[in-house]
């Protein structure tokens, strides 16, 4: 999976990543994502960012190492996770397995629990109906 966020900005910002791709043999999105690749490590982003920051939550920490330059040259770099190398995509999908057998472990644990509720009693055989449709024959 790959974020593709729509970025609007002034000519100003415009201007300048047009001026860095003329000197640079970098793509406009290898510059945009280097520069978030770098703010993430920069003091002054952080200094910057501090007075809007939600009070007793610090901000987080990047997945990835300064020297990481894969994360910014490439579309869609290959991570280095427990020993081995996972491709971006594969990590995300991992991750909402993860997250999603937990949640059905969460559910199982909570169910068990659980009483049966609503009517209960015998079934009472007054009337067969037979109901059919498409070779499929049902009695009700």
């Amino acid at each position: 999976m790959m974020y593709r966020p729509t970025v609007r900005y002034h000519d100003v910002y415009r201007e300048y990543i047009n001026e860095v791709f003329r000197v640079t043999s970098l793509d406009r999105n290898q510059i945009i994502r280097l520069a978030l690749f770098t703010a993430a490590e920069c003091d002054e982003f952080q200094s910057v960012l501090k007075p809007y920051k939600t009070k007793d939550v610090p901000l987080p920490s990047p997945n990835w190492e300064v020297s990481d330059n894969r994360m910014w040259l490439e579309q869609n770099p290959t991570i280095r996770e427990e020993g081995r190398d996972v491709n971006h995509d594969e990590l995300q999908t991992k991750r909402a397995n993860e997250t999603t057998a937990r949640q059905s472990a969460t559910n199982t644990k909570t169910s068990v629990h659980r009483k049966a509720t609503g009517r209960s009693g015998e079934v009472h055989n007054q009337k067969r109906i037979p109901v059919s449709g498409n070779g499929i024959k049902f009695t009700l």
